[in-house]
């Protein structure tokens, strides 16, 4: 399958290495609107052939049309801000693209996986990738700079897989990963700040809490009153 990836973010990365490990990738054109973060990755994954690069703004729906046209695309794949989605699809509507090939059946949910295709799965593999999903480049995003100030956000990476295999090579095994925002590093100059993130849910967590304690002093006190009188 020849796919047609917009975006080479921390979600398209991740889409692009998972996919090189794999045959039915017969190539990925990395797109996106900074190009020089398309070619960083290409490096990365080392198959300039296999993963070509290529500017593409996508907002522009004729532009993503025209780009999957020239590479012969089978499928467009959106990893960039989801209010793009109707330029993106609407190009890929007006590319003419080839039908995707068949969903392997061990992808189907809801349907248990034969012997043959759990024997296939290669544990190493699945936990490579747990590994490569957990690394400081997503704990620290993409530098932002503006007007001689550098931004770097941060967040707070969690994660764990496992997995196994018998005598007879039948195994299996998952991993998830969570993340949430701590805040960010602001550079001025010499001059480095730490500006922590506001987690809303905690914060209406603890109001909560100090609104129960209060309701609860309150009632002690006027039970203590009504006593009294």
């Amino acid at each position: 399958m020849r796919v047609l990836l917009i975006g080479v973010g921390t979600v398209g990365e991740s889409i692009a290495r998972l996919a090189a490990a794999h045959p039915w990738c017969e190539a990925m054109v990395l797109a996106d609107y900074d190009i020089a973060r398309a070619e960083t990755l290409q490096a990365k994954l080392g198959d300039a052939d296999q993963f070509a690069v290529e500017h593409i703004d996508a907002r522009d729906g004729e532009a993503v049309a025209a780009l999957a046209r020239r590479h012969r695309s089978d499928l467009v794949m959106n990893a960039v801000d989801p209010q793009l989605v109707m330029p993106i699809f609407e190009g890929a509507l007006e590319a003419h693209l080839t039908a995707p090939a068949p969903v392997p059946p061990r992808l189907v949910v809801g349907r248990l996986m034969t012997d043959a295709e759990v024997r296939a799965m290669n544990v190493d593999d699945m936990l490579q990738g747990a590994r490569d999903t957990m690394t400081v480049s997503r704990v620290y995003g993409e530098p932002i700079e503006r007007n001689g100030v550098m931004l770097i956000p941060a967040a707070d990476i969690m994660g764990g897989g496992g997995g196994g295999s018998d005598s007879t090579n039948n195994g299996g095994g998952g991993f998830g990963v969570s993340a949430r925002p701590v805040g960010t590093w602001i550079i001025r100059g010499d001059e480095v700040t730490w500006e922590p993130a506001i987690d809303v849910n905690r914060m209406a967590l603890r109001g909560m809490v100090v609104a129960i304690v209060f309701l609860l002093v309150v009632r002690s006190l006027v039970k203590s009153f009504a006593r009294r009188g």
